[in-house]
């Protein structure tokens, strides 16, 4: 639970000092818009400073925006997201739990969503957003993803349940799959408890 603490700060840290440098880059497009001075006899207004400026701002303000609503999303906001925000939602919350986390390009991925690597170790994961259960066809992809991009594990997670025959196909085949009771218990440990 420490670790998991330690990373959620360290996490905090870092959306800080972006915060910080959103605003000092703010700042800076704003002084370079205001600056000008004369090259040999001509007005000329920093605009390169200007340009940097704005595009620093407009990448990384939205950027923190988008980390502080993941970080208090539950559940209810989970059922809400699109499929593509689901998946982004999972890659941050499996880089919280001290994974590298890499999104897969939307179409032609192999049957894998997200790959995982921790200590040497790749994973394969396959999310589904989803009001139905999630039938078996989820697992036989990502069990013919592994092979694709030689993993070690795969897993299917999703914010719904998981038909009977789904469920044996992943024991059959060592997929670990997280139903929505599962994805409620890790979003609980992420968040520290009010007494601490």
């Amino acid at each position: 639970m420490l670790k998991i603490e330690r990373k959620i700060r360290k996490l905090y840290r870092k959306t800080v000092r972006v915060l910080f440098w959103s605003i000092i880059c703010l700042f800076l497009t704003i002084l370079a818009a205001m600056v000008s001075f004369n090259v040999w006899g001509k007005k000329v207004i920093i605009l390169p400073f200007l340009i940097i400026g704005v595009l620093l701002s407009v990448k990384i303000i939205p950027e923190y925006i988008k980390r502080q609503k993941m970080k208090k999303a539950n559940i209810e906001a989970i059922d809400k997201m699109e499929g593509f925000e689901f998946e982004e939602y999972l890659t941050y919350i499996f880089q919280l739990k001290g994974y590298k986390s890499e999104r897969t390009k939307a179409s032609g991925d192999f049957g894998a969503d997200i790959v995982l690597q921790k200590d040497g170790i790749k994973t394969v994961v396959q999310t589904k957003r989803y009001k139905n259960k999630v039938d078996l066809s989820a697992v036989q992809e990502i069990v013919t993803s592994m092979r694709m991009y030689q993993a070690n594990f795969a897993m299917v997670v999703t914010n719904s349940y998981f038909t009977k025959p789904a469920i044996e196909l992943a024991k059959a085949n060592n997929v670990e799959l997280w139903d929505r009771d599962r994805l409620i218990n890790e979003l609980a440990r992420m968040r520290p408890s009010k007494n601490e």
